[in-house]
């Protein structure tokens, strides 16, 4: 898909990144006790760190009350949380491949979410997007909790090992499009929120996607000429569509364990 001495270099300085970031995690957590037995609680964990799926900001978007910059400071507080605890799950709990590749999703994930933070002007145009989320607040939630993570277990399961990485990307995309399109369907004339969203999903993607997705890119026609996920069974999508028997609700540890498990 690309080079390979570049594929190489790249994979290397992600490795030296991960390596860094896990020992300063390692000497910050020394003394933190960790359940590895408990991935309810890291999968939580998971899920709550993003804002468009922290708990905390999917009550506030589906309440009739007006959103507050203090709730942005309050999300802030639990999204700081829920990285440390996945911090010290990948850390203690998990083989140095999938530690490697979960490191990399949190250096992304950390990075945005301390810029969102640091200064009350990225909170007010935070604020600012969210108010235009909570016009449709079901939208982003049922492409975030549902459709991403069914699409990801469909992509694991998928036996045309190839396309997999090609899958991901693409898919990725198009979720970005219709949740970028119900933003400007929902506030058309509020640049801010929009530009906001884009840069809150190209920078929890982005670093990631650099590595695997190779000549899929977003601007790219590729995607057009890949074939559709194959179906599977029934008892299937019937534990998808539950989500009680999956491993993981989290998209994220959803992709941890399908990149991890390719062949």
């Amino acid at each position: 898909m690309f080079p390979k001495t570049f594929s190489i270099f790249i994979v290397l300085m992600w490795l030296a990144i991960c390596d860094s970031f896990n020992q300063q995690t390692k000497r910050k957590n020394s003394t933190t006790t960790v359940n590895c037995n408990n991935p309810i609680k890291y999968d939580y964990c998971a899920l709550n760190m993003i804002p468009l799926t922290n708990d905390f900001m999917i009550k506030r978007l589906s309440s009739s009350s007006s959103m507050q910059i203090n709730d942005i400071d309050e999300l802030c507080r639990k999204i700081l949380l829920n990285e440390k605890c996945l911090r010290n799950y990948a850390e203690n709990c998990m083989k140095s491949e999938a530690r490697q590749t979960l490191s990399v999703m949190l250096y992304s994930v950390s990075r945005l979410n301390r810029k969102i933070c640091s200064k009350q002007k990225r909170k007010q145009t935070t604020l600012t997007m969210m108010i235009c989320l909570k016009k449709n607040p079901g939208f982003y939630q049922n492409i975030l909790l549902k459709n991403l993570t069914e699409t990801l277990y469909r992509i694991s399961l998928e036996k045309r090992q190839k396309l997999k990485f090609p899958m991901i990307c693409c898919n990725s995309y198009r979720m970005k499009e219709s949740m970028i399109g119900e933003m400007i369907k929902n506030c058309p004339n509020n640049r801010q929120a929009q530009n906001e969203l884009n840069i809150w999903i190209d920078s929890y993607s982005g670093d990631l996607f650099n590595l695997i997705c190779g000549d899929y890119t977003e601007d790219s026609d590729k995607c057009e000429t890949l074939p559709s996920i194959q179906s599977i069974s029934t008892t299937t999508m019937m534990m998808i569509d539950n989500n009680k028997k999956l491993k993981w609700k989290s998209f994220i540890m959803v992709l941890v364990d399908l990149l991890n498990n390719l062949q």
